[in-house]
């Protein structure tokens, strides 16, 4: 069929479509069927439209697939134009164009720069090709296979089939039995209701909403602008800017409560005569506890004023829309609250499970991550010692330990003024510059304080690409979180302070006998070898005699701060007893122990004053031996120390 009989035709001129034919849709007709109906080649000048919104509505129907979400799509006219903005390089074209002479599937060579797919889209009936559906991969990723790229050029001309027919309806829908107008609109309108009412999803009343009024009112453009925070899939629900001018239809009509109505020039038709106008209409989506939103109604081109009966139509339509829609949102607001509660007692049932600091740390950006449905999580804290912020836990690995001042990005804003923040746009409005919001391309941010015991020690910021992009009760929530948060870190950090305390030597700093008993049990579990340096300060009775015991244990101290300066980071240096020191060293052999602790030897004799000497007696085990035990591999090192001390000290002996 022809583009006339496609858009649907009148009878007579202009004049002769009545204010009915708009309104009231839901009576007796003659449907033609739909199903016979196609397009032929003389339709294909006027498709680009109806392609367009065809896929539009598929990539909506398809937002689901992550395949198709990871490849850029397009469609393309029989005369191979682009239908959207934008433009197809020489590859493309010459893809396109293979498709146009064969009809049949088209894939790009395998040496292409390009990895791109186009595949014919055919008529119901004739078969003839009235479009190209282009597959295109990102950053040289793989196509899926054919039979699944043919399956969605159909699904995509079941999208277009479903436009074309819906485009069919206003001719098919101009006849009716006027005699059972009133009849058939309290029933209509009754339907309506118990439609919106049965809706107990704030989204499945707003498209309830839209169905039943394009339903009722044909051929009118409809837009819902919404006053409160709601994020929306429908492309028509768009938010209400309070800030536009008082001439905004929108806003008249939400500041009054009431209908308004508005001439304004056809902007589409504008060179033409200048009483081309389309009649719009505010009308205020009402609940009992205020006003939601606006509908914006755009009629028709010259469409006559309706009668009053009609706005009186659209008004009820509208309050029981607004009713219904605030029950939906009641509904979900206390959804919401107990969903928050459940979260909020779950995350401090898992934050409170561990008491690692490190383990705390990645479960909360994980969770953070999950709950907010955010891109980006960094979590730092006080370093007091060094005056500084240190990252704790990020979702980008290279930051995490990274340091920076306490002055700089939103970190130090929110340690200076211990409020949270929300930004809707870091591109827009930026209050801090912010190195993690430019290394994830971030618009959208959330901070809070990170508070302990009354102080903030830190920040938690979530991020993401989109601007507008977290909701004020994302906002609420994250501040109700934070603190469980800042709870399990003080527990975590206590008890490693408490670990801390019962492991460590008090004069020396070393590990205690304990520790390295335990640590050198596993050790010989899991691994291969190892060996262990017993150091006994020489005559060291001597100088707490002539010196006092005070400058005893300051000797013993700086003695062992040189050991650990020798060894190697991942030995474990401990107080064994008295002026005793162990030093044992995983996976290393005797001939790497005798070299350090010949290291440890020279310096002690060269940097202890007043001067000392030290004795080692070094051991090993390795997993040929038959007797691996920590009694035997002390036994081993206490009589290489003893012979080390019977040979005149100052001295490395093994066993």
């Amino acid at each position: 069929m022809s583009k006339f009989h496609m858009t649907g035709h009148n009878d007579g001129d202009d004049d002769s479509v009545s204010r009915s034919s708009v309104f009231m849709a839901e009576y007796p007709v003659i449907l033609p069927d739909l199903n016979d109906m196609d397009i032929t080649s003389f339709d294909f000048p006027y498709l680009d439209e109806l392609l367009s919104y065809a896929h539009a509505r598929w990539l909506q129907q398809c937002s689901g697939l992550e395949w198709i979400s990871a490849l850029d799509t397009a469609v393309f006219t029989p005369m191979g134009t682009r239908v959207e903005p934008g433009q197809a390089d020489e590859e493309l074209r010459l893809l396109i164009k293979q498709v146009l002479e064969s009809g049949k599937l088209q894939r790009s060579a395998p040496d292409s720069r390009c990895c791109a797919a186009a595949l014919p889209v055919l008529s119901r009936h004739h078969g003839e090709l009235f479009a190209v559906l282009v597959f295109t991969s990102r950053a040289g990723g793989a196509l899926p296979e054919p039979e699944l790229l043919e399956t969605t050029a159909l699904h995509f001309r079941s999208c277009f089939y479903q436009q074309f027919e819906y485009q069919l309806l206003p001719t098919a829908l101009k006849k009716r039995n006027s005699s059972d107008r009133e009849a058939k609109l309290r029933s209509t309108m009754f339907q309506i209701a118990r439609n919106m009412h049965d809706k107990i999803d704030v989204d499945a009343v707003l498209d309830e909403v839209f169905c039943s009024i394009e339903n009722l009112f044909s051929n009118v453009r409809l837009t819902l602008f919404l006053s409160h925070d709601h994020r929306s899939s429908n492309p028509r629900v768009k938010q209400l800017l309070l800030h536009q001018g008082e001439d905004n239809i929108c806003l008249r009509a939400f500041i009054k409560g009431a209908l308004v109505a508005s001439w304004n020039l056809d902007e589409e038709n504008s060179g033409q005569a200048a009483d081309r106008t389309v009649i719009e209409f505010g009308i205020p989506l009402r609940g009992k506890q205020g006003i939601y939103g606006v509908f914006l109604m755009e009629l028709p081109v010259n469409y006559k004023y309706p009668e009053q009966e009609e706005l009186d139509l659209i008004t009820m339509l509208a309050d029981t829309a607004g009713t219904a829609f605030e029950n939906a949102k009641l509904l979900e607001q206390s959804n919401m609250l107990n969903h928050e509660l459940r979260l909020i007692n779950v995350l401090a049932q898992r934050l409170n499970r561990s008491l690692r600091l490190n383990d705390i740390f990645t479960f909360a950006v994980q969770e953070l991550i999950n709950v907010f449905s955010a891109e980006h999580c960094c979590i730092v804290q006080l370093n007091e010692d060094n005056n500084c912020f240190e990252v704790m836990g990020c979702t980008l690995e290279h930051s995490k330990g990274s340091m920076f001042p306490v002055n700089y990005g939103f970190s130090s804003l929110l340690y200076t003024t211990g409020e949270p923040i929300i930004l809707a746009d870091y591109m827009e409005r930026a209050p801090a510059i912010s190195v993690f919001m430019e290394d994830t391309l971030s618009r959208s941010l959330m901070g809070v304080p990170l508070t302990i015991n009354g102080k903030v020690k830190g920040a938690i910021l979530l991020t993401h690409r989109e601007p507008h992009y977290f909701s004020y009760e994302n906002y609420k929530l994250l501040q109700m979180f934070t603190p469980h948060i800042g709870i399990a870190i003080m527990n975590a950090s206590l008890h490693a302070q408490v670990k801390q305390l019962a492991n460590t030597d008090m004069v020396t700093g070393l590990h205690n006998r304990r520790y390295l008993n335990a640590k050198i049990m596993d050790d010989q579990k899991n691994d291969v070898c190892g060996s262990l340096i017993l150091l006994d300060i020489d005559h060291f009775k001597k100088i707490n005699d002539t010196y006092g015991h005070l400058k005893g244990d300051s000797v013993l101290e700086h003695v062992s701060r040189v050991i650990r300066a020798a060894v190697r980071e991942r030995d474990i240096c401990a107080r064994w007893g008295g002026e005793e020191i162990a030093v044992y060293m995983p996976a290393a052999g005797i001939q790497q122990a005798v070299q350090y602790a010949e290291l440890i030897r020279t310096r002690v004799s060269a940097e202890i004053e007043p001067a000392v000497t030290v004795s080692c007696g070094i051991a090993a085990w390795s997993r040929e031996d038959e007797d691996i035990s920590i009694e035997n591999l002390f036994n081993k090192a206490d009589m290489a120390l003893y012979r080390a001390k019977a040979r005149g000290r100052n001295r490395v002996v093994t066993e």
